[in-house]
């Protein structure tokens, strides 16, 4: 199997990925947009990022080996 490559920049110029630097930020996020999923992007010493995408970009992005948070569960959605 090839390994992907993604253009994370313009994926984020596209809007095709949220970032924020805050994991209860993504969620609360993800929780109120269709199809959102939390992806732990770019890191380093300072900071981390949270990504939020849809499922089908979040697997693009597992398949090039970002790690995808816990998904979340459409119970917590309908509590919004």
């Amino acid at each position: 199997m090839a390994t992907q490559t993604l253009d994370i920049a313009t994926l984020k110029r596209q809007m095709q990925i949220t970032t924020f630097h805050s994991e209860e930020n993504a969620r609360s996020f993800a929780s109120r947009v269709r199809a959102g999923m939390v992806v732990l992007g770019d890191a380093d010493e300072d900071r981390s990022e949270f990504w939020v995408c849809t499922m089908a970009l979040a697997a693009k992005l597992e398949r090039a080996g970002y790690e995808v948070a816990s998904p979340i569960l459409a119970s917590s959605r309908a509590a919004v």
